[in-house]
């Protein structure tokens, strides 16, 4: 009886423990079309700002916190305006979550955008890096 008391215990915890590591979700797109197709926009994860020309995009966000992290290209970067919502900032929080793609301390970047949730950069190769905070 006490071996079948184990077995259930131990079950019970690896269960707990399956649920509670899987709280982070990572996602790529192509592109918008891609993005729209997953609902990803309608869940939350990706602005609907995002240009409709956004290729090579990566999404990882953290369903306990809501905090996010989002990285794209465009066609020519430097000549891509900021969308409204964005103000540039002299200061921004480190980021909790990167995508693969983020460079080393984004928020140590010269010019910082904070695009209302979501802070914002453009890194030396072009590509744009967004990330929230929790609480934001």
């Amino acid at each position: 009886m006490r071996w079948i008391n184990l077995g259930i215990t131990m079950i019970v915890l690896a269960t707990l423990t399956a649920c509670f590591n899987d709280l982070r979700m990572y996602s790529t797109y192509e592109n918008m079309d891609e993005v729209k197709a997953d609902g990803a926009i309608g869940r939350g994860w990706i602005p609907d700002w995002l240009p409709e020309n956004a290729i090579d995009i990566h999404e990882h966000h953290d369903l306990d916190t809501n905090i996010r992290a989002i990285s794209f290209t465009v066609d020519q970067p430097e000549e891509w305006p900021w969308p409204i919502e964005c103000i540039a900032v002299e200061t921004a929080m480190r980021p909790r979550i990167k995508t693969k793609l983020f460079p080393r301390a984004p928020h140590r970047f010269d010019e910082i955008q904070d695009c209302a949730e979501l802070f914002a950069v453009r890194d030396p190769q072009g590509v744009i890096h967004m990330w929230s905070i929790p609480g934001f």
